[in-house]
């Protein structure tokens, strides 16, 4: 009698386990994979120009506002943008905007991301279809970013060349001379930067500085203009 009680005490505790597992793992939220990428927006076009700022986010629906990517994503996204965003996205502040074609192979997808501090930014992805992942390499074709004087601003231009992604960046930057603590005299900087993008690929092809100005009290002392020609890989922001 011992042995049979015991053999259905045993087996209750089994199925209530196996009944609270079950349960577990229905309630588990899932990520609905073909949502996730049809939140960006498909587009098509031979040359786009891309600025970004904060006026152009604020109304919903817009493609600047895009659509907050759920935080279950966050698994399809490569380690690289998960150690630059990392601390955001609890909060789904990364929005995806649009996506093209560069290929049979890869596409590329553009999303918008927070910037510490008082700044947004759009970057951009790229996505191999034969193995069903983003690549590492994270290219900012926009951004815009300003605090106490100091302040970023990068535009792009993006062309389709055939299956290559051509790609003009202008980099703004203002920051304050080292040791001002009365923040009045900043450096300002414009730069040209030029990618490509082929066959799945982001590759940095020249960057130019054409201007230094030294700005004292709202009075402009301009140095000469130069240019840096290199072969470096993805700008790191």
């Amino acid at each position: 009698m011992k042995q049979t009680l015991l053999a259905v005490f045993v087996l209750y505790m089994l199925s209530s386990c196996h009944l609270r597992h079950t349960d577990a793992s229905q309630s588990a939220p899932t990520l609905d994979t073909a949502a996730f990428f049809a939140s960006f927006r498909q587009m098509n076009f031979d040359t786009m120009s891309i600025i970004c700022n904060f006026d152009s986010t604020e109304h919903e629906h817009t493609f600047f506002h895009g659509v907050a990517i759920d935080t279950l994503a966050v698994g399809l996204f490569p380690d690289t943008l998960l150690h630059t965003h990392g601390g955001f996205i609890p909060y789904q502040e990364l929005f995806a905007l649009g996506r093209f074609d560069l290929d049979a192979t890869y596409q590329a997808y553009l999303y918008r991301s927070p910037i510490e501090g008082y700044g947004i930014a759009v970057d951009m992805l790229i996505y191999d279809r034969k193995n069903k992942k983003f690549r590492n390499e994270i290219l900012r074709v926009a951004n815009s970013w300003g605090d106490a004087g100091e302040e970023t601003l990068i535009t792009g231009l993006l062309h389709r060349r055939g299956r290559v992604l051509e790609i003009d960046r202008t980099l703004n930057e203002q920051w304050a001379i080292a040791g001002d603590t009365t923040l009045t005299t900043f450096v300002h900087t414009v730069t040209e930067d030029k990618y490509r993008v082929q066959n799945g690929i982001i590759s940095q092809i020249s960057s130019r500085e054409f201007s230094r100005d030294t700005v004292h009290f709202g009075t402009t002392d301009t140095a000469g203009a130069h240019s840096i020609d290199t072969s470096a890989g993805v700008v790191k922001e």
